[in-house]
This record gives C-alpha cells, structure tokens and sequence, in this order.
C-alpha cells in the first residue's frame, strides 16, 4: 500500500522466482524512472521529479565520476538552488 500511495503502479505479474531486479534510469536531467521486479509483481514510476539537474552528457553519460563522493555533489547542488 506504501508503494500506491507513493505514486507507484502496481502490476500482477510473474517474474522470474528468487530474483529482485532494480531499474533506475534518467531519461531526462530533472526526472527519474524506477522499476522494480519481484516474484509477484512489478512496481513502477515514471517521471519522478528531481530537485535538482543531474549532469548528463550527450552520448548518455555522467559528467561526474563514479568515485567521487556522490552525497558531497548532491549537497552542493541542492545548497546552490
């Protein structure tokens, strides 16, 4: 139920059995997709909002490196706005 009143769509579905699969993608600088998979069903929301523009290069990558300390950039930012 937390899930539904979070935004979430809820589908009745069979994945594959033992197995959670966990999709994040950003089709956009301020918005976010989440889909999860389960046993029994599907989980999804599109279009989450984001407060703030995630840097994203032309070919689909990340302008900032993996190892630098993501919560450090996100805290500049969210300061910055």
């Amino acid at each position: 139920m937390a899930a539904l009143k979070a935004g979430f769509r809820l589908e009745r579905v069979a994945n594959a059995d033992k197995e959670i699969e966990l999709t994040a993608a950003l089709p956009a600088q301020k918005s976010l997709n989440v889909i999860a998979r389960i046993p029994e069903m599907t989980l999804s929301r599109m279009a989450i909002p984001l407060p703030v523009a995630i840097p994203i290069n032309p070919d689909g990558t990340l302008s900032i490196h993996i190892d630098e300390d993501i919560l450090s950039w996100i805290h500049k930012h969210i300061k910055e706005e």
